[in-house]
């Protein structure tokens, strides 16, 4: 996306960045959001949430998301792997310490392997989505969900779950494949799912610092406790876990 401004100046939209508060599922759009990219301009700002970065380049960028609410984020965008007609990306936040809707949730602490990535999800949480149609090894590469609020849940991660077997896997969305926001692109799942026993659950995400000490909030959960499913990803290794935690209240976790 190219435009020319008197003097014959080229600019070019190398990035688009769209901010979601991952609980709310909202547009977060605030003065109080940073948002960098090394080396670069800051970004101009579009009052329907957008932040425009402009000749940029690097063919990869660190991009670093600081919000008070929030936990901050640093990705690496790949700008060659984006659309070149519009370069657009989502990124969701995840609820930090000061989040204001902190008190509704239940919040995990503790200890892990430095910068390790966790994601977690319970199947007693009382929000969830079913399948539109089985998901088959024939379109291993998208997923029906019956989104009747047309929610955007495009970059969102989840728990897929079946009940009668028991079997689940975490997996991410991609873009939406049609404008119902019903079709999405995914990586190929391990299984097949069958739209009448699957489940598909919310996962809540959190980031270890450098010393391995971690926070994640997880809403929508039922019951004093419920038992949560942990991945922990450290570089190339990931590890899954159970715990039991106590709903509503803060659970000081080890996960070695």
């Amino acid at each position: 996306m190219e435009s020319r401004i008197k003097g014959q100046i080229s600019v070019h939209v190398s990035l688009i960045l769209f901010l979601i508060d991952d609980y709310t599922g909202k547009r977060i759009s605030s003065s109080a959001v940073q948002i960098r990219v090394e080396g670069a301009e800051k970004p101009i700002y579009k009052k329907e949430g957008y932040y425009i970065f402009t000749n940029l380049q690097k063919k990869e960028v660190m991009v670093s998301i600081q919000a008070p609410e929030y936990q901050t984020v640093k990705r690496l965008i790949d700008l060659q792997e984006l659309e070149g007609g519009e370069p657009l990306v989502k990124i969701r936040l995840q609820p930090g310490r000061c989040y204001s809707l902190l008190n509704e949730m239940t919040v995990l602490t503790g200890k892990t392997e430095p910068f390790s990535i966790l994601r977690a999800a319970s199947v007693q949480s009382g929000y969830f989505y079913r399948l539109l149609y089985d998901y088959k090894k024939e379109k291993e590469n998208q997923i029906h969900i019956f989104n009747l609020a047309k929610a955007d849940l495009e970059a969102k991660s989840f728990l897929i779950w079946q009940r009668d077997v028991g079997e689940y896997e975490f997996f991410d969305i991609g873009k939406a494949l049609e404008k119902e926001g019903e079709v999405f692109e995914v990586e190929a799942l391990k299984k097949e799912y069958k739209k009448a026993a699957t489940k598909i659950f919310p996962v809540f995400l959190g980031q270890a610092d450098e010393e391995g000490s971690f926070f994640l909030a997880m809403g929508n959960l039922e019951g004093e406790e419920a038992e949560v499913i942990l991945e922990v990803v450290t570089g190339k290794e990931k590890r899954e876990m159970m715990r039991k935690v106590r709903v509503g209240k803060e659970n000081i976790l080890t996960l070695f």
